[in-house]
């Protein structure tokens, strides 16, 4: 009995060992200064050049980076231009926006016409310098076109560089280059590299319509390819948007990257050069390298194909095709309804087993969303950037404990009850789901299900040893991939999404459940006592490193010209020493006086206000340049300019029945709900904008020449504009009385107004 419980626990720590493998695994590779190949400390020069401090579209610090790539690709003696272009998306219905953008474009001429098109943004949020968003991706291209020019013969094909301006304001670089018909004639593929994190591997994320064909020599010919399946896929379904996005919407064929560990410096000042690991950047360069090197020479043949099946191993990628996807699922189902009807017996113990299952399925992600609120409740820890927790590692951990727990517990509690086949049953279920309707997603479910209906077959034959020694090694699929999807839920999703990985530890476990009970019935004591230190090691981790990063807060100053009334607004929950004295007079409100399409915080929170000191700032103006009478409309053409040069502004147009057009920049905007160039997921948004009451443009590289605008009525009705120009100036403003923040907090970039100047004015027409 000793011996066997010995046994026991030299596999339980053999797979717990299987398990750290995978999840540690690291296909970066080391960082390299070999002057033939890619060198992340290379790269890291141009890139403290360029990630100096925050440089949003239209700021002085954006046009310093800009000419600052001019000047390195003059210096490597490339070929490139400025493209100056005012652009407009309309990203959900009623929303709009638009700004100046100047595209950098740095062409490498081939042999052939046909172009693979590379593209990284080169403007930041104003709440972070951006040295991974996107700054490594910029200093990479510098550092790649470095190591292409020395190599004196002329390329097979054309190879583009697109430094794109005005990402982070709506895409806007992305939309000016895609509208422009001569710019992308030849464009054969897109590859765009992006990040919201500051380490990890660069992820293969996003791929294009009929790109199975890219993806395929992505995966065969780069020197570390990485990604999966299923991240495409879910993706697809999430309200982020990249450059890549515009590029998909108009059918290019091309590939997205990006890394994403490390979320908490996502957008804020922490998104330094200091603290981006070199390893990932050495990934992402090797990786732009790679392809770039590839498509240099050899024409990619285009295929039908949308999806390809994928997913990293340690030790290289796995791919195949989505029909090759289909057959394996096909043959591996009917194996399923084989062995089922070979095997079970008993229809009203397999329903018992599945309503058991789901409700064991369903406890756990319980359990995992009870302890992560009440934690989060007596410790009062500050977040990061979307909601992840500084010491998201130890929550992490503690989500896992969690998972095997329950796992264990009931299997303990239940024993009677028989589960497996209930297990089984769910990956199929999950598998049709999967590869019939979101392709190249169902290699989650089809290995660990072949595997368990291996190893259920192999114990049916009763070989005692060497068919035990079979099952333990057909575990290790359930593990790896296992491993991939919490791994996904934890850095696509974030920690506060944890709960969803102590499902799927209980959902995997299920389908070896025969595994469960043989470590319960030979080492059960030894086994809760690791999952149950574990518990108490993470929640005391938890509460030890509470205060691990610095608080994020929120402040902008707001005035209205017509009323005189100057406020200091914020989201009603980030009080805190910083912004709390302006707030002594304060008052929770619905929506902001500048922004009357916002009916609360993104967050969810309300609006709260305070007095704030009258600033002696000029108001924007607008003046109409023409108007004439059409038939029976009254066309006016409006100009608006902001006389403090503000570098952005907000145009708000009440609707009514009697405005019957808005054109901007030679487009019609929509008046209706009709479909917008924003993804699907964007569709949360209505539930925080009044747009049934505004039509809504949001400007930015704003310059003195303004905007203009032509206004379609009714003759004789009243058109109500409100106009706020905004300023991305407050910390430290003397006029102002706004102290430094403590080095213990920052902006949040998720409050879009964080350390903004608002001037608003009402215009009736």
């Amino acid at each position: 009995m000793q011996n066997r419980a010995i046994v026991a626990i030299i596999v339980f720590l053999s797979l717990a060992a299987a398990a750290i493998v995978k999840a540690s695994f690291d296909p970066r590779p080391g960082v390299s200064d070999v002057p033939g190949e890619f060198s992340a400390n290379r790269a890291l020069k141009h890139l403290e050049q360029i990630a100096r401090a925050p440089h949003p579209v239209g700021s002085d610090e954006n046009h310093r980076v800009r000419d600052y790539i001019l000047e390195q690709l003059r210096s490597m003696d490339i070929e490139q231009r400025v493209m100056r272009a005012a652009s407009l998306r309309t990203v959900i219905p009623r929303v709009h926006f638009a700004g100046n953008v100047e595209n950098i474009i740095a062409t490498i001429p081939g042999q052939k016409p046909d172009t693979y098109l590379f593209i990284g943004h080169y403007d930041s949020v104003a709440t972070g310098p951006g040295a991974s968003d996107d700054g490594a991706s910029v200093s990479s291209f510098l550092e790649v076109i470095r190591v292409l020019t020395l190599e004196k013969k002329k390329p097979v094909n054309t190879l583009v560089f697109l430094f794109s301006d005005g990402e982070e304001a709506g895409l806007l670089g992305a939309q000016a280059f895609v509208n422009d018909a001569l710019a992308t004639a030849n464009v054969r593929a897109v590859f765009d590299f992006e990040a919201r994190g500051s380490s990890g591997e660069s992820i293969l994320f996003q791929t294009g319509p009929g790109s199975a064909g890219l993806t395929r020599n992505y995966l065969k010919n780069a020197m570390h390819p990485f990604g999966n399946s299923l991240g495409a896929a879910v993706y697809n379904l999430l309200p982020n948007d990249t450059d890549f996005s515009v590029f998909k919407r108009r059918k290019f064929r091309g590939l997205d990257f990006a890394f994403i560990g490390d979320v908490q410096n996502y957008h804020t000042r922490l998104d330094s050069p200091a603290n981006l690991d070199l390893r990932t950047l050495q990934h992402h360069g090797s990786n732009i390298l790679s392809l770039a090197s590839y498509y240099s020479s050899h024409d990619y043949a285009e295929t039908a194909e949308d999806a390809l099946t994928f997913f990293s191993l340690p030790g290289g990628t796995v791919h195949y095709g989505l029909w090759t996807g289909r057959m394996f699922a096909i043959v591996v189902l009917a194996l399923a309804v084989f062995l089922f009807f070979q095997f079970h017996r008993g229809v009203r113990s397999l329903a018992w087993g599945l309503f058991a299952g789901l409700a064991w399925i369903v406890f756990a992600a319980l359990a995992g969303f009870i302890c992560w609120f009440v934690l989060r409740k007596i410790l009062q820890q500050s977040d990061s950037v979307l909601g992840q927790p500084y010491n998201h590692q130890y929550y992490e951990r503690l989500f896992l404990c969690i998972g095997f727990a329950v796992l264990f517990a009931g299997r303990a509690m239940f024993r009677h009850i028989n589960v497996e086949w209930a297990g089984i049953l769910l990956l199929c279920g999950l598998l049709c789901l999967a590869e019939f309707t979101f392709a190249g997603t169902g290699f989650i479910f089809l290995w660990p299900l072949l595997a368990a209906l291996l190893s259920f077959w192999v114990r049916q034959k009763g070989v005692r040893s060497p068919g035990f020694l079979v099952a333990l090694i057909l575990v290790l699929p359930a593990i790896f991939l296992g491993t991939d999807l919490i791994s996904g839920i934890f850095q696509g999703l974030s920690t506060r999404s944890g709960m969803l990985a102590s499902s799927v530890i209980v959902f995997y476990g299920l389908s070896v459940i025969w595994l469960i009970d043989w470590f319960l019935d030979n080492s059960g004591p030894f086994v809760f006592s690791v999952f149950l230190s574990g518990i108490v090691l993470s929640i005391a981790a938890v509460a030890v490193t509470r205060q691990a990063g610095p608080r994020l807060n929120s402040l902008a100053y707001g005035f209205e010209a017509e009323s005189a009334r100057a406020f200091w607004f914020r989201c009603a929950a980030n009080s805190d020493s910083f912004t709390s004295p302006f707030f002594s007079k304060a008052m929770e409100v619905a929506g902001i006086p500048a922004f009357p399409v916002l009916k609360r915080c993104l967050s969810g929170e309300m609006f709260q206000l305070g007095v704030a000191p009258k600033a002696k700032l000029q108001a924007p103006e607008l003046r109409i340049s023409l108007e004439r009478a059409a038939g029976s409309v009254l066309e006016r053409t409006v100009h608006i300019t902001s006389p403090r040069k503000a570098t952005s502004l907000v145009v708000s147009i009440k609707h009514s029945e009697n405005l019957k057009g808005i054109r901007m920049l030679g487009q019609e905007l929509p008046l209706d709900f009709a479909q917008a160039e924003g993804k699907q997921g964007l569709s949360f948004l209505r539930g925080y904008l009044n747009l049934d009451e505004w039509h809504t443009i949001v400007f930015s590289g704003l310059d003195a020449r303004g905007i203009e605008l032509q206004l379609t009525s009714v003759p004789g009705s009243k058109i109500e504009i409100l106009i706020t120009d905004r300023s991305r100036v407050i910390e430290g403003d003397r006029a102002l009385a706004v102290p430094r923040r403590p080095d213990n907090m920052i902006p949040q970039p998720e409050f879009p107004f964080s350390d903004g100047v608002y001037l608003s004015r009402r215009f009736e027409l």
